[in-house]
């Protein structure tokens, strides 16, 4: 039996919210409406939200965050949306917020190298041979 791939979204996050995810341990996406399963490219959005960096840097352990946590109009990785969740978010963790689904992300992977492209409100297809970011081999030093 072949299990079909899911369908493929990306999603524009403000920073350092974007860097959060990919990088920073954010396991969940606060948003107003369930989603299904599915795979989730994630964009650097231009709005960089100035109020998350003290909870960030509390919630990471950093005392200060890198340049990519500022870089914007970029695809920088993906995650799997395993799940979509509406209720009690305190078991959640750090990332989960009350009154909003809350989405388990996993499996973070860094896009190699970034994809440089406009993002949009809510869900969006992603741009034609993204896959190329994710299926490079790096080179051994």
């Amino acid at each position: 039996m072949t299990i079909p791939h899911p369908r493929t979204y990306a999603i524009t996050l403000h920073q350092p919210w974007a860097w959060a995810v990919i990088y920073g341990g954010k396991n969940i996406e606060n948003r107003s409406r369930a989603m299904a399963p599915c795979e989730l490219l994630i964009h650097a959005g231009r709005v960089f939200d100035e109020k998350a960096v003290p909870f960030i840097l509390e919630t990471t352990g950093r005392k200060r965050l890198p340049p990519l946590a500022t870089a914007h109009g970029l695809i920088i990785g993906r995650v799997w949306l395993v799940e979509a969740t509406y209720g009690d978010s305190r078991s959640l963790g750090p990332w989960a917020e009350e009154g909003f689904w809350n989405w388990r992300l996993v499996a973070p992977q860094r896009a190699d190298p970034p994809i440089s492209c406009r993002g949009y409100p809510s869900l969006w297809y992603p741009p034609p041979g993204w896959e190329e970011s994710f299926t490079r081999r790096r080179r051994a030093s």
